[in-house]
């Protein structure tokens, strides 16, 4: 489940997959109704495969994310010295606004959904 969670995210980068079909919180919450509607099992099993999504994700070698850290550690043991705050501040800084453009492109993506469901 991990790989296939990862060649979505090189599909997406490589353009294979279009950057419309991401959802936020609102796709997550419809999907998991209706998964469970079918059989609680199901909506149990659909949880399992959003946490490891954002397992996934939190890995990344983002900064902000916990992957970003692990980043930080590697690249000061390589170097034998940690990086400047300021280089760290900047790096957090470009993590954390990639991180919420997604949130608000995915959120986009939810209400323009929603708003084609409702009004065709």
């Amino acid at each position: 489940m991990t790989r296939r969670v990862l060649q979505t995210i090189r599909s997406i980068f490589n353009r294979r997959v279009s950057a419309d079909n991401l959802g936020g919180i609102i796709t997550i919450f419809r999907s998991s109704v209706a998964s469970t509607e079918v059989a609680p099992s199901r909506g149990l099993l659909f949880l399992a495969f959003i946490s490891l999504n954002l397992a996934v994700l939190n890995i990344l070698p983002i900064p902000v994310l916990d992957g970003g850290w692990l980043m930080f550690l590697l690249i000061e043991a390589v170097r034998r010295k940690p990086l400047s705050e300021r280089v760290m501040a900047v790096f957090q800084w470009i993590g954390f606004l990639l991180v919420m453009g997604l949130m608000v492109y995915v959120t986009w993506n939810d209400i323009a959904r929603l708003i084609k469901a409702k009004f065709g």
